[in-house]
């Protein structure tokens, strides 16, 4: 995916409950890392527990040895600030900062933020599927919700995708990752920006190549985001004349996927994704548009939700458990460790083994069950990435990394041991580390073809009953 100029390589995260008053460091230390969420250029994201049973934050540490200027702590340091800007009211679709700590002897900044237990919106996209249109309207109408509120305190956020919108597990949208975040307005005052950041596919064509303002930035950047959501698709690499989907857009020369959307859907569309900035669509006129308040009946997403609880994981159906359960157990590979997000499964000292393993694991389209072992199974994805012409990467003791150079995407594999029924599985997790997100996906499929025989549709279909694995 092509990114513009500036763009921060932080990585996202997440949501939970805290205390309104909650240090950020005790004399004690007392915290417990839990694991690592993600990592970035600059560093990581961990996640912390203060305490044994206190809450989850999660912590997002830059190291300023890597930093190449002066202005790389500026800029997150401006990040906290803006993100302490908008808790100070607070809102529920607005990512919650909690603090930050500055170690100049250590070299290293922490901002300590909500965690967000649902993981990211580009989860629940599938790729040239997209989400069922009644869940995307739900998730879209809170995506206003949070950008009507972050610029009526007179910041435009710059990067709104997919990969920055967290979930919670009950379905609660929150907005995140403000590294490009700015105020463009003050006491009434609206200026003009002039510096290209954000995300090539998201960008308005003013982002691209002139001076541009904060809400129809956002405003935008958001028409993208419903467009993905109910396609599974870009709409084009970048909002310019140069690219032809962009260009057959402005001529309304609609090909696939645009073709296939509602008619009162693509009639919004029309409305966000309208090259001029001052024509528009506006947060007001987005919430009188006929699609966003349109009805569908009872099959609300809130009320569909697969719930997992006791010591044992047991699957249900959505409309309450089955008469047979089926049990099952998951042990990581030993001695694996991986990122974003590594050792989701992993039983350890740091866990309490009261709670369902399963819980500490977010809904995703991108995993699969497989009967073969980590040997044969990373043998024969090294096969399908050169078939791809991908490069494929082992880490000691067993990380895979995945490396598609031509589009800058990168994607870790990790493999866990499963047993369902007695039987042994392993279940095969695929995240994206840097680059594209639906880039991401479609790689992902396309392996998928290459191992289909070495897929296990049984414990998949279990997964995916459970909640682990989403069917749209």
């Amino acid at each position: 995916m092509s990114k513009l100029p500036f763009h921060s390589s932080t990585c996202g995260f997440l949501i939970g409950r805290f205390p309104d008053q909650m240090s950020v460091r005790d004399e004690n230390n007392e915290q417990q890392i839990l694991r690592v969420l993600g990592e970035g250029a600059f560093g990581e994201v961990l996640l912390v527990r203060k305490g044994d049973k206190g809450p989850l934050v999660a912590v997002k540490v830059m190291d300023m040895k890597r930093f190449t200027s002066s202005d790389d702590i500026k800029t997150f340091k401006k990040e906290a600030a803006i993100q302490q800007h908008l808790s100070n009211p607070g809102h529920a679709n607005v990512l919650r900062y909690i603090g930050k700590r500055v170690d100049e002897a250590k070299k290293v900044f922490e901002l300590y933020l909500e965690y967000a237990d649902g993981g990211e919106l580009f989860d629940r996209i599938e790729p040239d599927v997209g989400i069922r249109e009644n869940k995307a309207q739900f998730y879209f109408r809170q995506l206003i919700n949070g950008l009507e509120f972050i610029h009526g305190y007179g910041v435009t956020h710059r990067d709104i995708k997919p990969e920055n919108l967290f979930l919670t597990k009950t379905d609660v949208l929150k907005i995140g990752d403000f590294g490009l975040a700015t105020i463009y307005k003050n006491n009434g005052k609206e200026r003009e920006m002039t510096m290209p950041c954000g995300t090539m596919p998201y960008a308005s064509p003013q982002v691209i190549s002139s001076k541009y303002k904060g809400l129809p930035t956002d405003v935008w950047s958001a028409g993208v985001v419903l467009h993905v959501m109910l396609t599974g698709e870009l709409a084009w690499e970048k909002a310019h004349w140069q690219c032809p989907r962009y260009t057959s857009w402005l001529e309304r020369a609609l090909i696939e996927p645009w073709n296939n959307i509602d008619s009162s859907a693509l009639d919004l569309l029309y409305e966000m994704l309208c090259e001029s900035e001052d024509q528009r669509a506006t947060f007001e006129t987005i919430r009188s548009h006929k699609w966003y308040n349109k009805e569908f009946g009872d099959d609300e997403p809130s009320k569909k939700r697969v719930r997992i609880t006791g010591s044992q994981p047991t699957f249900g159906t959505e409309n309450g458990f089955g008469a047979s359960e089926t049990k099952i157990q998951m042990q990581p590979v030993p001695a694996m460790a991986f990122s974003q997000p590594h050792n989701i499964l992993l039983l350890t000292q740091e866990y309490d083994h009261s709670i369902n393993p399963l819980a500490n694991m977010n809904s995703r389209l991108t995993r699969f069950c497989v009967d073969a072992d980590y040997a044969t199974f990373a043998e024969r994805l090294q096969t399908a990435c050169e078939e791809m012409s991908l490069e494929v990467k082992e880490k000691p003791p067993h990380q895979l990394m995945i490396f598609d150079h031509v589009q800058g995407m990168t994607m870790a594999v990790s493999v866990f041991e499963m047993f369902v029924g007695g039987q042994k599985r392993f279940l095969v997790d695929f995240r994206r580390s840097t680059g594209c997100g639906m880039t991401m996906k479609r790689t992902f499929l396309d392996l998928r073809r290459h191992l289909f025989d070495l897929i296990c549709s049984d414990a998949t279909t279990t997964l995916e009953v459970g909640g682990l694995k989403i069917c749209e």
